[in-house]
């Protein structure tokens, strides 16, 4: 099945890299949860921003203790896809686990500290 997956950064990385996102990517400020979508031809700091509230769409929670289990509760109104990474980002393969509607576990191989990407 394919992912999706946003690319994330802070607001003052985009204006200082001021990429150029693919038609149809998404990029999102973490830090302001603000969001653009490239075309593939403007770049970031002259993409306007969308009109969707990224704070309903997506959810970032912060594994601070060290742990192999997870346990997340957002305030999301969905079953969110979820991406998580260790504390340097790289993507980490685990189990996923949908306990209700705002609480999802999380069993990695063994012990991290990280994020969790919910959209």
């Amino acid at each position: 099945m394919p992912t999706m997956q946003q690319k994330r950064g802070t607001a003052s990385r985009w204006t200082s890299t001021n990429p150029i996102l693919l038609a149809g990517e998404i990029g999102v400020e973490t830090d302001t949860s603000k969001l653009k979508v490239g075309n593939g031809t403007t770049a970031w700091n002259d993409l306007a921003y969308t009109g969707v509230d990224v704070q309903n769409i997506a959810y970032t929670h912060t594994q601070n203790a060290i742990s192999s289990l997870w346990t997340i509760t957002h305030p999301l109104s969905f079953k969110p896809n979820v991406i998580i990474t260790d504390y340097n980002g790289s993507i980490l393969e685990c189990d996923i686990e949908y306990v209700g509607s705002n609480v999802i576990k999380v069993t990695l191989s063994e012990a991290y500290i990280g994020y969790a990407y919910l959209s």
